[in-house]
């Protein structure tokens, strides 16, 4: 499993099955403290909407508690983006 320091790895946003073409799969993690990378809205599980508000607060229209932002660092660069809603829309997708 891939490592990465301070957080726990939970998966691959796709399946290594059937693959004939270039495939992008984006690693997983949860920190360390127990928060689900991608779950913005902190209701369990990873979806759109997780992405949407990671859009807005890019937008300056919604904010974010320091929970939520460390849920919403998907790629884990430290920094909320657009790039992090984007690379959530394709884990659930």
């Amino acid at each position: 499993d891939p490592v990465r320091e301070g957080y726990d790895f939970i998966g691959w946003s796709g399946s290594f099955t059937g693959i004939t073409a270039n495939t992008v799969l984006v690693t997983q993690y949860e920190p360390a403290s127990g928060i689900l990378v991608g779950d913005v809205d902190g209701d369990g599980i990873v979806t759109a909407a997780d992405a949407l508000l990671v859009m807005r607060y890019c937008s300056d229209l919604a904010e974010l508690t320091p929970e939520q932002l460390e849920a919403a660092d998907f790629n884990g660069n430290g920094v909320v983006e657009l790039i992090d809603a984007l690379l959530i829309l394709r884990a659930v997708i």
